[in-house]
């Protein structure tokens, strides 16, 4: 599946499954969210993060029930990457997340990856933070 374009702000935010990785042309800064729903996912979340840091990304925001410590193990791969200078996040709730995404992030990097479309109603979440802001900006 091809991935999304939002735009929202100033920035555009790319959702697509973890599976899809990262799209071509897709540089940073960027922040990314990434989902924390398994053991198994965060096994593969963390193979992805070294090309997400290649490609940029600035920021990492994690969601899901094991959220914590993947983004702890995030944290120990960074400084082994001697990457210290990326920001990290954990993210329990669905709605904690999608407005620090949407609200924070669009801030901080004009490109946002949203690697959590196999989770339909974390994507829908994203989906419904941005009508929200759209209509509090208008």
């Amino acid at each position: 599946m091809p991935f999304e374009k939002i735009f929202v702000r100033d920035s555009c935010i790319h959702l697509g499954k973890l599976s899809d990785g990262i799209p071509k042309g897709v540089g940073g800064p960027l922040t990314a969210l990434l989902p924390a729903f398994s053991e198994v996912e965060c096994k593969i979340v963390l193979s992805t993060i070294p090309a997400l840091v290649e490609n940029g990304c600035a920021s990492i925001a994690c969601i899901g029930p094991f959220a914590e410590k993947l983004h702890d193990d995030i944290d120990y791969l960074l400084e082994d990457m001697h990457r210290g200078g990326t920001t990290t996040t954990w993210h329990t709730d669905a709605n904690d997340a999608c407005e620090y995404f949407v609200f924070c992030a669009t801030s901080l990097t004009p490109t946002l990856l949203a690697l959590v479309a196999n989770h339909a109603a974390l994507a829908d979440a994203i989906k419904q933070t941005i009508v929200d802001l759209n209509k509090d900006l208008n």
